[in-house]
């Protein structure tokens, strides 16, 4: 079920409880009205009992017209009848018990009764006594006063007479039946009373308790849903975060039958390839240097072999092709090794290209000129090339039918640069349908063209040795190595000044350092001491250099960056290689430190606001001893005109002709007493009072210092110019 179809769901039942907890009110409300209504009803219909008991209680005395007594009366009884017959008519009647139910008819049948019993006969009697002659000559004094008058003056017959003593002997009963009646009606409706406030109780109950579990429940499945959702979220932050601090170890697992179970197959499918490309560089490092270490140091074209098979096989190509610049004539290429067929770039006459056969011996007799065909403009230019789809690309308009035998999906170029020289190419072609390159593939190919152009400048020096066989020339083409690999110019930057020394002991030197920017306000500066002498260190650097340069990213830490660089070093080089190591992370904008350590001596952090040295270190292992080890990292803040130093222990264990060492102390010193200097002169002022210590005593190990100084404050500092 897709997320939108839950939410949907969920929002239906969240409205659906409101709307139940709404019915619900709404009707448990009518019909407590209803009862409320019938509880009036009843007070009124117990009020118009009362003003007939009153009217006929007053009927023989009250001083006021007889004909208006009894209609008067007459009016409040229809007042009482229709009362009385609402009450029958509502529909809460049917919540009262049976016997209330029975009650009710009986009184109701009561009160006919008593009507044409007693209040019919009374008022025919009353009407025989309003026909009496002489009866309005009295006044409005009352009928017992109006019969005594009568009777004192002998105006009043013996049969009327009779008739007014039936009609007090009448109302007197009359009075007696209904005074006994109000009390059973009051009675019986305190009991009704009594029952319709438990039912209006009951119904208030029920009511609340049926429209707060309706929304209760619908709250209940709303958080829970919530909760579920903010799991899997939870679940895909801290696979992403895993993978952008280096660990590819841990598998997303979501059933939701979702986007979520979407997004987790997909993301491990991407971590799967991630992670194999990482390590296929790593592989593609090791089989290079399984290569030279066998003896095949010598031939290039097995390097190459390598180098194309390894960007074929994970890029998942259909071809690929090293092109070289000619050694007999640098203004035209040629492809120097192969991997499948790749159709050339090159105009193909159409006599010619009835096989692969003849286009390829074709391509073999006409090389490409620099700056012709996508290849020619890769290698001129220095720059990569993605085709993602060839029909997309007037280059490649001879290469767009998919019948064709120079049919091209897709192509990708990466030029072979070291140092500023740009030696060749690596290209790499899908000839299937509707396949193309990603941007994966293509950063990994240039990858490839790092390692590679590294790898092949360093076989020319090599050879170089070889064919000369002076001993003394594996030490120049291993200083041009190191040399190679130290940074031609530190990053401008208006908040740190950088400044570096590093001088090699016997010729080549196991030291090395880098100074590169991570993004427009991060600085990363690192320190290497590599164990061991010759080209196997320094092949050893041109790994570190390469993968550092490759893992490093604004969403890795120092510590981060460490650990990854010593899982891919790790098991890949002999096992007497090994290297010391020390970096930091620099924000410009705040001031801030990121400092991660692989046993290397200890940064020094001079405060210029107290005038005084600390040292920052953090625990970890060299790079090259366990894969599994995680470095930890120390954060701290620097200030205008604090100073970070980074030295390997050829400088502080320097020793003069009586063996004395140079000391951690010697170099505070220098520092301190000249910290208002640039971060270059500090360094020539190290290198001076250094080599006037040391004298002509030869040293055993090489030297290397980077001088770090904060220019201005952090809230005024920027990024690089």
């Amino acid at each position: 079920m897709r997320i939108r179809v839950k939410l949907t769901l969920m929002e239906m039942i969240v409205v659906a409880g409101f709307i139940v907890a709404i019915t619900v009110l709404f009707y448990y409300s009518r019909i407590i009205i209803q009862l409320k209504d019938f509880e009036i009803q009843s007070q009124k219909v117990l009020s118009s009992l009362e003003q007939i008991e009153l009217r006929a209680n007053g009927l023989l005395t009250t001083g006021s017209d007889i004909v208006d007594l009894k209609h008067d009366l007459v009016d409040k009884i229809a007042d009482f009848n229709t009362g009385v017959g609402k009450l029958q008519h509502y529909k809460v009647v049917s919540y009262l018990p049976a016997a209330e139910k029975k009650q009710m008819q009986d009184l109701i049948h009561q009160w006919n009764r008593m009507y044409e019993l007693y209040y019919l006969s009374v008022f025919k009697i009353l009407d025989a006594i309003i026909a009496t002659p002489h009866l309005n000559d009295f006044g409005n004094i009352g009928i017992l006063n109006i019969r005594d008058k009568m009777y004192k003056t002998r105006i009043i017959s013996d049969k009327e007479l009779r008739t007014f003593y039936q009609l007090e002997g009448g109302v007197l009963v009359m009075n007696q039946k209904t005074s006994d009646y109000a009390t059973k009606g009051r009675t019986y409706m305190e009991k009704i009373k009594v029952v319709f406030d438990q039912a209006i109780q009951k119904s208030t109950y029920t009511a609340a308790g049926i429209g707060g579990l309706s929304i209760l429940l619908a709250l209940s499945a709303m958080i829970l849903f919530a909760r579920r959702m903010g799991k899997r979220i939870g679940l895909m932050h801290n696979a992403i975060q895993s993978v952008a601090e280096g660990d590819f170890s841990k598998t997303l697992v979501i059933k939701s039958k979702d986007e979520f179970e979407d997004f987790a197959r997909n993301y491990n499918a991407l971590k799967e390839e991630l992670w194999s490309k990482l390590d296929s560089v790593l592989d593609f490092m090791k089989e290079i240097g399984g290569s030279i270490s066998l003896g095949n140091l010598y031939s290039l074209d097995k390097i190459l072999e390598i180098v194309i098979k390894s960007a074929v096989k994970n890029t998942s190509a259909d071809a690929g092709a090293i092109f070289m610049i000619s050694e007999e004539d640098e203004t035209v290429v040629e492809k120097r090794t192969a991997m499948g067929y790749l159709p050339p770039l090159i105009s193909i006459p159409e006599e010619k290209t009835g096989s692969q056969e003849d286009i390829e011996e074709y391509e073999a007799e006409h090389p490409i000129a620099l700056g012709e065909t996508l290849i020619g403009e890769a290698i001129i230019n220095g720059e990569s090339i993605l085709v993602r789809n060839s029909r997309d690309s007037d280059e490649l308009k001879d290469h767009q039918d998919p019948g064709s035998s120079l049919y091209i999906s897709s192509l990708a170029v990466v030029p072979l640069v070291i140092t500023g020289r740009v030696l060749g190419a690596i290209v790499i072609g899908k000839t299937t349908e509707n396949t193309s390159f990603t941007d994966i593939d293509f950063s990994h190919l240039k990858t490839f063209s790092d390692y590679a152009a590294l790898t092949i400048d360093n076989m020319f020096n090599y050879q170089e040795l070889v064919n000369k066989s002076e001993l003394y020339r594996e030490i120049k083409v291993a200083a041009d190595i190191q040399k190679n690999l130290l940074p031609v110019r530190i990053p401008d930057s208006k908040a740190l000044d950088v400044s570096a020394f590093s001088r090699a002991a016997k010729g080549v030197s196991g030291d090395y350092y880098d100074v590169f920017r991570l993004t427009k306000d991060k600085v990363a500066v690192l320190i290497c001491d590599v164990v061991g002498k010759g080209v196997p260190a320094a092949l050893l650097m041109v790994m570190i250099r390469t993968i550092i340069r490759l893992v490093s990213s604004p969403a890795r830490n120092a510590a981060e960056i460490l650990t990854i660089l010593n899982r891919g070093i790790t098991s890949r080089i002999e096992v007497d290689q090994f290297a010391t190591m020390s970096i930091i992370i620099f924000h410009e904008k705040t001031g801030e430190v990121e400092y991660a350590n692989a046993a290397h001596s200890p940064l020094l952090h001079y405060k210029k606001r107290f005038s005084r040295f600390t040292e920052v270190d953090a625990p970890g292992l060299p790079i090259g001893i366990e894969s599994k080890e995680h470095y930890k990292q120390e954060l701290f803040k620097t200030e205008k005109g604090d100073i970070l130093i980074f030295y390997t222990d050829g400088i502080t264990e320097a020793r003069n002709a009586k063996h004395d060492e140079y000391s951690q102390f010697s170099l505070q010193r220098i520092i301190k007493n000249n910290a208002d200097l640039p971060a270059a002169k500090l360094v020539d002022l190290v290198k001076t009072d250094l080599g006037n210590f040391v004298g002509l005593t030869a040293q055993h190990d090489d030297q290397t210092i980077i001088v770090m100084k904060i220019k201005q404050s952090t809230e005024n500092a920027g990024s690089a110019l």
